[in-house]
């Protein structure tokens, strides 16, 4: 089954699907309970509040089109550097670069992929 990623910021004002989907994703997450031997009664197990999901994955993006690229790419600018050199500019690099400054938080988007018991998709 096809799936896609997609990050957004400000209520999805600014945004962008991932043009190449990465071989895996890696989804780990957890709760924050603890257990605790009671003389006399045994093990008890206190829950508390589950921990943030963590999704690892690695992708690329492509300077140009080739034919593993899932959605057309976001246009790069041509931008003079510190010392005046013109270069062509990544504008996934540069809206997650961005987004990271504000520090604000963005919006991930994981579709597509039925939930398994491994928690492992490839």
């Amino acid at each position: 089954m096809a799936y896609g990623i997609w990050l957004s910021y400000n209520n999805q004002q600014e945004g962008f699907q991932l043009p190449v989907n990465p071989s895996s994703i890696e989804i780990s997450d957890g709760s924050k309970g603890a257990t605790y031997d009671i003389v006399e009664l045994g093990e008890i197990n206190v829950i508390k509040n589950p921990k943030l999901t963590t999704y690892r994955f690695s992708s690329i993006f492509p300077a140009q089109l080739y034919p593993f690229v899932d959605v057309p790419l976001l246009q790069s600018v041509t931008a003079a550097n510190d010392s005046g050199v013109k270069v062509k500019t990544n504008p996934y690099v540069d809206y997650i670069t961005r987004w990271m400054a504000t520090k604000r938080p963005i919006r991930f988007v994981f579709t597509g992929i039925r939930s398994t018991s491994t928690r492992r998709f490839r």
